[in-house]
């Protein structure tokens, strides 16, 4: 079952994190005009774990550790590849540079903060995120629980709380993020309750996501928007509320789309945009300071960032781990036919 709301929420998410980028924060002056709405654009990326919960429990359910694990990398990693290596070359070249051989080869595992390596673009600090997530999804389908919901559902939400409360167990977060588990947790259960109803369990996780999501929400506005006062993280808070309440209506199938090329590719391009626009934004707007009023500068750098865009997602995604995927899965099957093993549908 494909949720095509989902393409739309996902493009919307990712264009509202690039305006956040490109027009809040200290690059905000020239864009006041529209900074006080921008400035809400962070939280774009609790959205993004709220769909990932979503879409990896449909992904993972029927689904073998192996095929689970082939189906996530190449959608992963060989966008990352071509990203991160495009955004590498400008820095390099328009750019500060300072970027060490060592330190791109890291940050293409995603894992460079394991062994001391800042990240080159700060917007992939969310890829180790999901990664985590994937890594765990990964571990419950390979003991045999990932179905057990109400379980580890239960023990990750008293995690959260405890967590955020109490900083223990303080090493929660080497294995998931806790500040915004409570997100992932959502998704997942919006998609339980899209396909087998509401429970009072699943009612009361809710609940308790949507308030342990909230009050973390609400702490860090101050963090990414200037000059906060209590009517901003207030209005944080009822944006997060919108969110829960797009997923009711995805959960009781009260929001239809029909399926399109044109929604699909906007669903396409959403990973690549997010990927590519930071860091290049960044230095293209320093390019651009001088010579171009700042309003153009936007549409033309996020214009160029849409069609860069779609290349990467036609080319890299569609063809390439398409390709990749294929391979591996083709692989797996002949492996399983040497050793006897059926190969699931």
């Amino acid at each position: 079952m494909r949720f095509n709301v989902l393409d739309i929420m996902r493009f919307s998410a990712a264009l509202i994190v690039v305006l956040y980028h490109y027009t809040s924060g200290e690059s905000s002056e020239p864009f006041v005009h529209i900074s006080w709405l921008t400035q809400f654009g962070y939280l774009g990326v609790p959205l993004f774990f709220m769909i990932s919960g979503f879409v990896i429990s449909a992904s993972a359910l029927n689904r073998t550790p192996a095929e689970f694990a082939i189906s996530r990398g190449t959608r992963l990693y060989p966008t990352v590849f071509a990203c991160l290596t495009i955004t590498t070359l400008v820095i390099q070249t328009l750019g500060e540079g300072g970027i060490s051989f060592i330190q791109y080869l890291t940050n293409l595992t995603i894992l460079n903060l394991y062994v001391g390596q800042e990240f080159i673009d700060g917007v992939y600090w969310t890829l180790l995120a999901e990664l985590k997530f994937y890594v765990c999804v990964l571990l419950l389908l390979a003991v045999g629980v990932f179905d057990k919901f109400k379980i580890w559902l239960t023990v990750w939400m008293l995690m959260t709380v405890s967590f955020l409360i109490f900083k223990q167990p303080s090493f929660m977060g080497i294995f998931i993020s806790p500040e915004y588990s409570a997100f992932f947790i959502a998704g997942i259960a919006f998609y339980i309750v899209t396909k087998e109803g509401y429970d009072s369990y699943y009612v009361g996780l809710l609940y308790a996501a949507f308030v342990v999501g909230s009050a973390n929400i609400y702490e860090q506005a101050s963090g990414f928007m200037r000059n906060t006062d209590q009517l901003e993280q207030v209005v944080s808070v009822i944006i997060v509320g919108f969110f829960f309440g797009l997923f009711f209506l995805i959960s009781k199938d009260k929001i239809q789309i029909k399926t399109s090329k044109a929604l699909m590719l906007l669903g396409g391009m959403t990973y690549p945009l997010y990927l590519l626009h930071s860091m290049i934004g960044k230095v293209l707007f320093e390019q651009f300071d001088s010579v171009l009023h700042p309003y153009i500068s936007l549409l033309l750098i996020t214009s160029l960032m849409l069609f860069m865009s779609y290349f990467i997602h036609v080319i890299v995604e569609k063809r390439w781990a398409n390709a990749i995927k294929n391979y591996l899965f083709e692989m797996l099957s002949n492996y399983r036919s040497r050793s006897g093993k059926v190969t699931e549908p």
